[in-house]
């Protein structure tokens, strides 16, 4: 483990979840909202977050996140959103 991880840029909209690389402004994945099946918040961490995408086809993965402030601001935006 150790060192830092990449930082990113979340977008949360009615298209779904986009992380964007913080430095190059790369779009890294777009996850529109029926490809994500869970959301939750680390209850051991108010900052993080995660998600877990995917279809039975291609098979599901999750991200976790950790976010400068609350998490939850992240979470009602896609459950609006959704």
């Amino acid at each position: 483990m150790g060192g830092h991880k990449r930082r990113v840029n979340l977008s949360v909209s009615f298209e779904g979840i986009k992380i964007f690389d913080a430095v190059t402004g790369e779009m890294l994945f777009h996850h529109s909202v029926p490809q994500i099946s869970f959301i939750s918040r680390d209850e051991g961490d108010p900052r993080a977050f995660g998600y877990v995408f995917g279809n039975s086809t291609t098979g599901h993965q999750f991200i976790a996140i950790k976010t400068k402030k609350e998490a939850m601001v992240v979470m009602v935006s896609f459950f609006l959103a959704y």
